[in-house]
């Protein structure tokens, strides 16, 4: 936990100062902080990091979350809206990769620096992408459970939403992982939306 919030404010601090002086209000940075959810607790903690880092670093953050990771038109609306609020930069973990890059078109049109966590997108224009390799994830996990089957039974995956990049680079590396014991056969791929209660 602690490295998250390390991680968090870190980025906080980044934000403030790629943002734009110009826009700055009475010395404080405005910062649209838009999360997939606030139904977990990871993204808590990231929250709470969030609001250590504005307190050290005189920044004024907007944190806003979907009801649920799965709805990605909410958080775009939701970014649209801090676009029009004229925010001096946007730190964003996008539910949907694609489907989210007009958006940022319009945060980068506006002048308004976009920051990625969590989850990367194929935009060129953003300021920086912050996360881990999801992908090595997956391949870790994939080995811990081969281990501990002794290279051999039966594996369901419980994935998160099906086509978005994070889970699905997870995915590939477990799968990679599998390949390689002949005895261990994947026998089931279910989503559960990055929701606990789907997942048990």
């Amino acid at each position: 936990m602690r490295k998250v919030l390390l991680g968090l404010l870190i980025l906080v601090f980044m934000v403030a100062l790629i943002a734009n002086p110009s826009k700055a209000q009475d010395n404080k940075y405005r910062i649209g902080v838009v999360f997939k959810a606030l139904d977990s607790d990871s993204w808590l903690t990231m929250k709470k990091g969030v609001e250590a880092a504005m307190e050290s670093h005189n920044v004024e953050a907007t944190i806003l979350a979907p009801d649920r990771e799965v709805n990605v038109q909410q958080q775009v609306q939701i970014v649209e809206d801090l676009i029009t609020q004229g925010v001096n930069a946007l730190c964003i973990a996008p539910s949907g990769s694609q489907e989210l890059i007009p958006t940022f078109e319009k945060a980068y049109q506006a002048g308004i620096p976009v920051l990625l966590i969590d989850t990367d997108a194929p935009w060129d224009k953003k300021a920086c992408y912050i996360g881990t390799d999801n992908y090595q994830g997956g391949t870790v996990a994939g080995s811990f459970i081969s281990q501990s089957l002794n290279g051999k039974g039966k594996v369901a995956l419980i994935t998160g939403i099906m086509g978005h990049q994070t889970h699905m680079d997870r995915v590939k590396g477990a799968e990679d992982v599998f390949a390689k014991f002949p005895d261990i056969k994947i026998v089931a791929k279910q989503p559960a939306n990055s929701e606990r209660a789907l997942g048990m």
